[in-house]
């Protein structure tokens, strides 16, 4: 790292993302730290489960499937940022797909298209 570039660094970490959106995806990430903090005793997830776990507290307590997504892009956001190998990133694991698929599915229709 010696001798990088801090303009650089700051660019690759926002992965040229405006500052609003950054912004969006630290405030989604947030509330997934605050949940495992206070249920798990860890800021970050520690193990697969806990982001379904996460997602569906979410949905019982109200939030849209567009929050739910929100929250999956911010957790990929992050994942990306931190350098973690895609084939290990959580937010791209299929059960994930199928939990926000499910939860989806349990949401009254509106009647609206």
């Amino acid at each position: 790292m010696h001798g990088m570039n801090p303009e650089v660094s700051l660019l690759s970490v926002g992965q040229g993302r405006r500052a609003r959106t950054i912004r969006k995806r630290v405030r989604d990430i947030s509330k997934l730290t605050r949940f495992c903090s206070l249920t798990f005793g860890r800021p970050w997830p520690s193990d697969f489960s806990q982001v379904p776990q996460f997602l569906s507290a979410s949905a019982e307590g109200g939030a849209p499937q567009s929050t739910l997504e929100a929250y999956l892009h911010a957790l990929r956001f992050v994942e990306c940022a931190g350098g973690v190998a895609e084939e290990k990133q959580v937010s791209r694991h299929p059960a994930l797909k199928a939990s926000l698929l499910e939860h989806s599915l349990m949401l009254p229709s509106t009647g609206i298209r």
